[in-house]
């Protein structure tokens, strides 16, 4: 157990969107674990069609306890973002090994959800890392290719021309800027739909995006205790 998780559970384990998801049974509910970018996503904005209960782990150590600790949500989806910061210390399999053990601690805990795993975001701050995080991505996609229970998010838009968009990431050039917050935020809402089964809504009187990464091959059971 690491030493600061008691706080950073109480903290950052959202109690608004749980109490809110006991009243939603007839949404499906997602639960978000993810790093300091996806704590900047509104939860409660993400999508109309779900129920989106989100917790902060900087990393796949704390990502794990937080699937460890839960015991009052039963998801129908469970969507990671926790790669961004372990490929800067960890081999790129040893990253994959790791988030393979967290899918299946999930798909154990609750054998009728779904996997989302979002993949690396492009960074600008190391060739390395975003070497790194390229070849995360490569296994996971030979891994995970015809699995039915787990699908990827891919953040391919992020790249211009093979190369990171700079105005999708902050002065640091490794997280990202509030543009990348919003194109991070509309993959994982085209993944999720797509993982439901779940048409994408209207966007202002607009037609349904279409655009949609991925397979449906996320369940749409569950329910929440």
């Amino acid at each position: 157990m690491i030493s600061r998780f008691e706080d950073f559970h109480l903290v950052n384990a959202d109690s608004k969107y749980t109490e809110k998801s006991k009243l939603d049974d007839n949404k499906p509910t997602v639960l978000l674990i993810g790093t300091s970018n996806t704590k900047r996503i509104n939860a409660e904005k993400l999508s109309p069609s779900f129920t989106t209960i989100k917790f902060t782990a900087f990393n796949l150590e704390e990502t794990k306890q937080v699937i460890l600790e839960i015991s009052n949500i039963i998801p129908n989806q469970v969507v990671f973002h926790s790669l961004t910061n372990d490929l800067k210390i960890k081999s790129p399999q040893h990253c994959v090994e790791e988030i393979q053990n967290i899918v299946k601690l999930a798909l154990q805990k609750w054998q009728n959800s779904g996997c989302i795993i979002s993949l690396t975001t492009p960074r600008l701050d190391s060739v390395i890392f975003n070497t790194n995080g390229q070849i995360i991505n490569a296994l996971l996609k030979q891994i995970y290719d015809d699995n039915k229970d787990v699908l990827l998010v891919d953040h391919g838009n992020m790249l211009r021309n093979g190369n990171p968009i700079a105005e999708l990431l902050s002065e640091d050039k490794f997280h990202l800027s509030d543009s990348g917050v919003s194109q991070l935020s509309a993959n994982l809402k085209r993944g999720i739909h797509t993982a439901l089964n779940i048409p994408m809504p209207n966007s202002r009187g607009r037609s349904k995006s279409r655009n949609t990464r991925g397979r449906g091959r996320g369940r749409g059971r569950g329910h929440h205790e």
